[in-house]
């Protein structure tokens, strides 16, 4: 069975072939290009439609693959990389060229951003069902060590992500590659809490509470044993049990770490991978447009903050394994960056807590599992 990559050669050959310095420096495609690039979904449909009326392996100009998955060549070029992306998986789905990289999958990651900002009401059936198909990949997490806490010099930690201590995690675990979309939310519970809407948008406005109901739901929609016991406001958790739960706060900060040293989750760069006050535009975004971790991890440090399992507490200066917090107390855990916070609070390390039953639109979450 062919690859993506043997169908991506296939094509770019043609188009290799087939193109030609005349055309490539001619007014037309300065036309095409000039519609294509515009944030208008009408001026891009018609500049794609006319390079497919040329030669369908044209659309390479605008494409190339990364790994498994096609991606916009030179996005920065576009103006509305998500209109854009969205008429792309238009354009190849209608030309038998490309059919077969798409069907390969390869589109899969292009099409789920593009719908990300289309309101869940506006999805086909088939829409919806691809987007919560999508929002439940999960990544496997495999067991080991780390030091946790903020890193050696890093002068913006503050007290409560000290001393540096070392964990260990005795057993694999399974991690959700996105943030809870809103689509996935509404498919479980039944309607959308969000401020800022949009299908793949993060859920948000949810409380710690909502959260393990959201776990326990998903788990029977799928046969999974719920990790939770619901006894009112007293919750806890069968760590064996095979349904969805939160990471504690270890398994959270392993994850986000993906065995490097980077000040953000993935990068040392936060505009690389993380949705913060400078550049959000003062809310969230679709998961997944920004560069993963390590693990391959989306919006870890940054797009809303993420509910995790433990009570808060002070570190404590000796090692730990499979840490899950203290037993009781007053508030809960959540980590990573969000659209509304400064840079220092997108760092791995950063921590903050709240009461369990708050609600806030820059506050969601990620679920795991035990395989």
């Amino acid at each position: 069975m062919d690859t993506p990559q043997d169908h991506w050669d296939k094509i770019y050959t043609t188009y290799t072939q087939s193109v030609n310095d005349d055309f490539l420096k001619s007014e037309r495609l300065v036309k095409i290009d000039e519609l294509v690039y515009t944030d208008n979904i009408e001026n891009i449909r018609n500049g794609l439609t006319l390079m497919t009326t040329i030669a369908p392996e044209y659309l390479c100009r605008y494409l190339e693959l990364d790994g498994d998955s096609v991606v916009l060549r030179d996005v920065g070029t576009f103006s509305a990389p998500l209109l854009a992306e969205r008429v792309l998986v238009e354009s190849v789905k209608g030309e038998s060229m490309w059919l077969g990289l798409y069907e390969s999958g390869a589109f899969d990651s292009m099409h789920f951003r593009s719908l990300g900002d289309v309101s869940i009401d506006d999805l086909s059936e088939s829409e919806k069902e691809f987007c919560v198909r999508m929002a439940k990949e999960m990544v496997l997490i495999p067991k080991g060590e780390f030091m946790m806490g903020a890193l050696e010099g890093d002068d913006e930690a503050d007290d409560n992500e000290k001393p540096r201590h070392k964990v260990t995690l005795t057993r694999d675990f399974l991690l959700f590659k996105y943030q809870v979309t809103q689509a996935l939310w509404e498919s479980v519970m039944g309607s959308n809490p969000s401020t800022f809407r949009g299908a793949n948008r993060p859920v948000e406005e949810v409380s710690w509470f909502d959260v393990v109901d959201f776990c326990n739901k998903l788990s029977e929609l799928e046969g999974l044993e719920p990790a939770y016991t619901i006894d009112g406001r007293n919750v806890t958790c069968n760590w064996n049990a095979k349904g969805y739960r939160l990471p504690t706060e270890a398994e959270w900060e392993y994850s986000a770490r993906a065995n490097q040293s980077f000040l953000y989750a993935g990068s040392d760069n936060v505009d690389e991978v993380a949705w913060y006050d400078d550049n959000s535009g003062s809310e969230t975004h679709p998961v997944g447009q920004k560069k993963p971790n390590g693990f391959g991890l989306y919006d870890m440090s940054g797009n809303v903050r993420e509910w995790v399992w433990d009570w808060y507490g002070t570190y404590s200066s000796q090692s730990g394994i499979d840490l899950v917090g203290k037993e009781s107390g007053q508030f809960r855990v959540y980590r990573g960056g969000g659209w509304y916070y400064n840079a220092e609070g997108t760092r791995v390390s950063y921590r903050n807590y709240s009461g369990p039953g708050r609600e806030n639109c820059a506050l969601g979450f990620r679920p795991g599992r035990t395989p």
